[in-house]
This record gives structure tokens, sequence and C-alpha cells, in this order.
């Protein structure tokens, strides 16, 4: 009696092991290293203090797309205030691109907001597109 349940639960455990990786169920994206996450929070850290086009941190932290989208302008204030960063977390990455939460004193309040990256050049650049 006791051969034919063990039986049983190992037949149990086997069906509900191939179900898991029929399904896909259980598996997930691998875990940021500790220089992405690094190289994200200090992006956009750096991101959120950038007031102008001409600021040489636009370049270094921003993607090429979103700095398509402001390609021929000068000296354009693109903020009109800078946010105190208090954390960035909640990082995802998939691939080459990744999701994080940013958390900052916005004009007296507090505020989240979650932002686009992609990796470009070995690099992760901001890229806070309308369609992404």
């Amino acid at each position: 009696m006791l051969i034919l349940i063990g039986s049983a639960v190992v037949v149990f455990l086997t069906v509900a092991a191939v179900a898991v990786n029929l399904t896909g169920a259980g598996t997930r994206e691998p875990e940021a290293t500790e220089q992405d996450v690094a190289q994200i929070e200090s992006t956009l850290r750096r991101f959120l203090q950038i007031t102008t086009v001409d600021d040489p941190a636009f370049v270094a932290v921003t993607c090429t797309a979103y700095r398509d989208t402001y390609r021929g302008l000068r000296k354009t204030d693109i903020t009109v205030y800078r946010p105190d960063v208090l954390s960035v977390d909640r990082i995802r990455i998939t691939g080459d691109s990744a999701t994080a939460r940013v958390r900052a004193m916005v004009l007296g309040s507090e505020e989240e907001k979650t932002f686009d990256l992609v990796r470009e050049d070995g690099a992760w650049k901001a890229c806070p597109l309308p369609d992404r």
C-alpha cells in the first residue's frame, strides 16, 4: 500500500513539473545585475536634473529616439523644476529594455513615476517616449 501511494505522489509531481515547463509558469526574466541597477539609478537621477537640451548630460543619459524629438531646438527648457529623487526601485530588465520606478519630491509633494530605459552602446539611457 505504501509503495502504491509513493508511486502516485511521484507520478503527480512529474505531471506537475511537466505542466509548469509546458505553460512557462514559474519562469521569469533574469535578475538585474548590481551593475545594471547602479547604472539605471545613476542615469535616472542625472536625467531628472537636466533642464535644457544644451546640457551635456542630455546626450549622455537619453536614448537616441528621445533626443531626436528635441533635435533642432536650442537652449530649450525641458523642465521647470528639479525634483528631489528619494528612490529608484522596481527595476525590471527584459533584454535591452528596462523600467524603473522613481519616487521623488516634486514641488513639495511626493510623487512616483515609472520610466522606460533602453540599453544603447552598452549603457542604460532614459527613454520616456509617449508611445513606449
